[in-house]
């Protein structure tokens, strides 16, 4: 998600196509861009929150929606194997660029893909990691359960949503219609492309049914103070203080939210 100044004109994409059409302009210079400065903050926080987790993840890891490779980087540089996996080939190419600038690349496996139909065998990986992604997708429950079903038993999923109190509040702010967010960088026009989310408990509610909810964590706590406050007074070391108390989750801007799934070896899901 990206704040940006009001503007005149925007152009709407619509769809996965519009999704992988924006991204693959933006990868141009997305990770510079002074247009994603929110999107930055939003990114530091979740990384400290999400970087922890990493060392749960056994090899063959699946990033879903890898972007320009803030995770199957890392992931790849301890030696873990990983399928990056995103709509945008533009996006790929950085991480695929990133990898090899940092010796990693034998370990890093692109997939250009729809994260929405995963072209994997069932039980085919052992850890699965979606972050600021699973809110572009339409269908959150038929993407969760493709999550499940390409998981061997027992493994790993970390997903990250955004709160829909804070996209609701940017769509106001903006005057945006609704499932619609605005996405600019230097060089490219201003694109609404869908962006929606579901509230923490529905979005948990659909996850039960796959998995196993093993701990949910609040990050960018920016909802307890005006956009414009948090773009130059927001700083980590509040967030990190903010996060000790639980009651304050529903102020967290992006839910970081531990799964296993449900499935051990040879079992069949839970009846829903």
């Amino acid at each position: 998600m990206s704040i940006l100044r009001r503007v005149a004109t925007h152009r709407i994409l619509e769809g996965k196509r519009g999704i992988r059409e924006a991204y693959d302009i933006m990868s141009r210079n997305y990770d510079s861009s002074k247009h994603l400065h929110i999107t930055r903050k939003m990114e530091i926080g979740e990384e400290k929150a999400v970087e922890k987790l990493l060392r749960l993840f056994s090899p063959p890891v699946l990033d879903v929606g890898c972007g320009t490779g803030r995770y199957a980087v890392k992931i790849a540089e301890k030696g873990v194997e990983v399928v990056a996996l995103d709509v945008s080939r533009g996006m790929l190419c950085k991480t695929v660029e990133k990898a090899r600038g940092l010796k990693a690349s034998e370990k890093v496996h692109p997939v250009v893909a729809d994260g929405g139909n995963l072209p994997f065998r069932k039980r085919s990986v052992k850890g699965l990691l979606c972050t600021l992604t699973i809110d572009h997708f339409e269908n959150r429950e038929e993407t969760v359960k493709g999550f499940s079903e390409v998981l061997a038993g027992g493994s790993i999923c970390v997903v990250t949503t955004i709160n829909k109190k804070i996209l609701d509040s940017f769509r106001r702010l903006h005057r945006l219609p609704p499932g619609k967010i605005s996405f600019m960088t230097d060089s490219s026009e201003c694109f609404l492309i869908y962006e929606d989310s579901s509230p923490l408990e529905d979005f948990i509610r659909i996850v039960e049914k796959y998995f196993e909810v093993v701990m949910v964590e609040g990050c960018f706590y920016c909802y307890l103070l005006p956009f414009t406050l948090a773009r130059f007074y927001y700083k980590t070391r509040l967030e990190t203080f903010l996060s000790c108390f639980k009651p304050l989750l529903k102020y967290a801007g992006i839910h970081v939210i531990l799964l296993k799934n449900f499935r051990q070896a040879g079992d069949s899901a839970p009846a829903v």
